[in-house]
């Protein structure tokens, strides 16, 4: 199921050098998220380095992929304890909660709508 925050990122750092990971997830349907993967690194620069920073990002990733697989369902005991404790500093969380209770999926015809605004303001 998709949830909100619509943007995520992981940073791994060792010795000055860092590994960012930002995923940017798109609800396609109540149970199917498109997920788009950024990498970037300043470990390897090699061909062989670069595979296996993808790789390493790869198994990241999957760990990540497991974890929302399998996730709890919704139900009213888990909204109990995500929505009803507040912890400290989750006021911006509360505020995405209010700001999504009312999404709604987009539609083909809604992504057609856009790329063909997105497009008319390109050639103006």
């Amino acid at each position: 199921m998709y949830n909100y925050p619509t943007f995520s990122w992981s940073k791994v750092s060792f010795h000055n050098k860092n590994l960012l990971i930002s995923v940017n997830l798109l609800p396609l349907s109540e149970k199917k998220t498109r997920w788009y993967v950024t990498i970037c690194h300043n470990y390897y620069k090699t061909e062989l380095g670069k595979l296996f920073m993808k790789t390493l990002a790869t198994t990241i990733l999957n760990q990540d992929f497991h974890q929302l697989k399998t996730q709890y369902p919704e139900n009213e005991l888990k909204k109990a304890v995500l929505f009803r404790h507040i912890f400290k500093d989750e006021e911006p969380i509360l505020e995405l909660r209010r700001l999504f209770q009312e999404y709604k999926y987009p539609t083909i015809a809604d992504c057609v709508e856009i790329y063909n605004d997105y497009k008319e303001n390109q050639q103006k």
